[in-house]
């Protein structure tokens, strides 16, 4: 797993247990510090491998719950 990945995959981690809810990949990204426009693409390629991985699970709206 790359940094960035792993990056990723950790704040995924960290906003869903301080919500409990499942998390955008606009909402990642931005509190890696993106900005708004490119927040979710920062994010998208390695949630989808995630998913394909198991490690992550998408729900019906798109939005990410990890494993």
């Amino acid at each position: 797993m790359t940094p960035k990945q792993q990056e990723i995959l950790d704040m995924l981690k960290k906003l869903y247990k301080e919500t409990g809810e499942a998390v955008s990949p606009s909402k990642i990204g931005l509190a890696l510090g993106k900005d708004y426009n490119s927040s979710s693409s920062y994010c998208s390629t390695t949630l989808k491998k995630a998913v394909s991985e198991g490690l992550v699970e998408r729900t019906e709206k798109g939005l990410y719950i990890p494993k």
